[in-house]
């Protein structure tokens, strides 16, 4: 049996005395009421929820409803992005505008982080089936994954000693400061991957014989090109328009393709 260390109140204390002529009028004892749960649709998913408070609970039921919302949007809501189970959050304690507010200010931080390679660390290289890119890479450089140049036209390059063809994908953690919208520096992070353009360049093999290499064209790491470089020589090639997830080929023959789901 656990046992409680501290003093121990006396029987007249009229604060036990008030506790217990209340919960005898209110014929509950000292069992704490959970709320009332409802179905409702969190991003693509159906859960269990609190009612919407109505703003006549006591501070201890909302801060009971708030609680409870909060483990269940935990447990029951893995894979739902960050901003659906805020909107659920915020609808359950009525603060659905100041919800709506702070969501669109931390999505115009990450629309504008996603367009920003500066902000972004290289985890990984992806081959067109989705396959990570191994030999292809050098060591990290400032904690970047670093591509081998593609070749030159002029100048013979042994195959190890350049990237391969069909380097399509590349997996990047960004890094994104809410100081805007909480008034002190919070460095939030996430993972996503981008799609890389594809483009044709002729070059010399080991023995000085000319091939086209088709894989990406653009810097060893992309975290060395300018927003304006990464829109110009990727974004408006690819048309990507957020994070996301990058599911693998079933077949070593097929492509890989990007998912937005509720990333």
């Amino acid at each position: 049996m656990a046992r409680s260390v501290g003093t121990k109140a006396a029987a007249s204390d009229s604060s036990v005395l008030a506790g217990g002529a209340a919960a005898a009028a209110n014929n509950m004892g000292y069992s704490i009421q959970t709320p009332d749960l409802v179905e409702t649709r969190v991003g693509s998913r159906k859960v269990m929820l609190p009612k919407r408070i109505t703003g006549t609970e006591s501070a201890a039921t909302m801060n009971l409803i708030y609680h409870t919302t909060l483990a269940s949007l935990r447990t029951n809501c893995t894979g739902i992005g960050a901003a659906n189970r805020m909107t659920g959050l915020c609808a359950v304690m009525g603060q659905d505008a100041i919800g709506s507010t702070v969501i669109s200010a931390y999505n115009n931080l990450i629309n504008q982080a996603l367009k920003d390679p500066t902000s972004m660390i290289v985890q990984s290289y992806h081959k067109i089936n989705g396959a990570v890119v191994g030999n292809d890479c050098l060591a990290r450089r400032g904690g970047n994954v670093v591509l081998k140049p593609v070749g030159l036209p002029d100048t013979a390059s042994a195959a190890i000693d350049r990237r391969g063809n069909g380097i399509k994908f590349v997996c990047v953690v960004v890094e994104v400061d809410l100081e805007p919208i909480l008034g002190k520096e919070v460095l939030c992070r996430f993972d996503s991957f981008f799609e890389l353009a594809q483009g044709r360049q002729e070059i010399l093999d080991g023995n000085g014989v000319p091939f086209t290499a088709n894989t990406w064209l653009g810097p060893d790491v992309i975290t060395d090109m300018s927003p304006e470089d990464f829109k110009t020589l990727c974004l408006d090639h690819t048309r990507q328009h957020g994070a996301a997830d990058l599911v693998e080929s079933s077949f070593a023959t097929t492509n890989a393709t990007l998912t937005y789901g509720d990333k």
